[in-house]
């Protein structure tokens, strides 16, 4: 929106400059190549932010998966939990459910780790 009333300002510019005489015109001129100059860098800077907020969303989005993906593997990890013998009455049994746990978030973290 800014680029075409900017355009249209510069053509009626170039025209008024073809109609009437101005005693200073190449200052007119200069200055109208000052104000297109700095409209330039503004125009590359605005650019560089919506690149800049682009990037941000899609790495945010990638975040965002990651997270998902993680709680699913916790509701898995959970639902396992729930699976095992709730009873522990001798030692054997909670070196197995500790053995159980670490092969069951070791498997995840690794799950986890293969996404990226």
């Amino acid at each position: 929106m800014y680029n075409i009333s900017k355009n249209e300002a510069a053509a009626q510019l170039n025209q008024a400059f073809t109609s009437l005489h101005v005693a200073d015109e190449m200052l007119q001129r200069q200055f109208q190549g000052q104000l297109e100059d700095r409209w330039h860098v503004i125009a590359d800077k605005i650019a560089a932010i919506q690149a800049k907020i682009r990037q941000n969303l899609s790495l945010e989005s990638s975040v965002l998966d990651k997270l998902g993906f993680m709680e699913t593997e916790l509701k898995d990890v959970h639902h396992s939990m729930n699976e095992m013998p709730q009873k522990i009455q001798t030692e054997e049994d909670i070196l197995l459910y500790i053995e159980r746990l670490q092969v069951n978030t070791k498997n995840k973290i690794c799950n986890f780790g293969s996404v990226n």
